[in-house]
C-alpha cells in the first residue's frame, strides 16, 4: 500500500521529485524499524530505475551549485547509505549460506589387498571419484578464501558508509 502511494508521487513529474525520495526514505525507515528488511529490498529494487532518474534530476543542482539545500543533501545521503546497507545484507547472506557448507570428504585410497581385488573398472571408478573429491576440496578451500575477502569488504563498505552518514548528520 505504501508502495503504491509512493508510485503516485512520481507522476507528476520533476515538481514531485524531492517529495517522492523524502517518501521513499521515509518508507525505507519503517521497513527498518518493523524489521521487514525483505520488503525494503523488494522496494529498492521494484524502484531503483526511477530512484536513479530522480537523482539523475538532481544531479545538475548537486554539480553547479555548491550551496546544495541541507535537505536535499542529507535525503540523497539517507537513500544511498539505505541502498548500500541493503547491498551489503545481499552479499553477507549469500557468503553466509556459502560459508555453512559442509566440507567436502576425499574417499581413502584402497590398500593394495584391496586393489588386487579390483578389476581395471573398477580402479578407474575410484580414481574418477578421487580426482572429483580432490576438485570439490579444491573449490571448496578457494570459496572460504573468497568468503573472507568478501566479507572485510562487506564490513569495510559498511563502516565507510556509517562514516558519511555520521559526517552528513554533523555539518547540517
Amino acid at each position: 500500500m505504501l508502495i503504491n502511494a509512493w508510485n503516485w508521487l512520481t507522476y507528476s513529474g520533476i515538481d514531485t521529485y524531492y517529495d517522492a525520495l523524502l517518501g521513499m526514505n521515509e518508507i525505507m525507515r519503517e521497513f527498518f524499524y518493523v524489521d521487514k528488511l525483505d520488503k525494503a529490498r523488494k522496494l529498492l529494487q521494484r524502484s531503483r530505475k526511477l530512484i536513479d532518474k530522480i537523482l539523475e534530476s538532481f544531479s545538475h543542482v548537486i554539480d553547479t551549485d555548491d550551496s546544495v539545500e541541507p535537505k536535499l543533501s542529507r535525503a540523497i545521503t539517507e537513500y544511498k547509505a539505505y541502498e548500500c546497507y541493503l547491498n551489503a545484507l545481499m552479499k553477507f547472506n549469500e557468503w553466509f549460506k556459502q560459508s555453512q557448507r559442509s566440507v567436502p570428504s576425499i574417499p581413502e585410497n584402497s590398500t593394495d589387498d584391496a586393489g588386487t581385488l579390483m578389476d581395471i573398472q573398477q580402479r578407474i571408478t575410484l580414481e574418477v571419484i578421487h580426482q572429483r573429491a580432490n576438485e570439490q576440496m579444491q573449490r571448496y578451500e578457494n570459496a572460504s578464501k573468497q568468503t573472507t575477502i568478501v566479507s572485510f569488504l562487506i564490513e569495510f563498505d559498511v563502516l565507510l558508509q556509517m562514516t558519511i552518514l555520521e559526517r552528513a548528520t554533523i555539518s547540517n
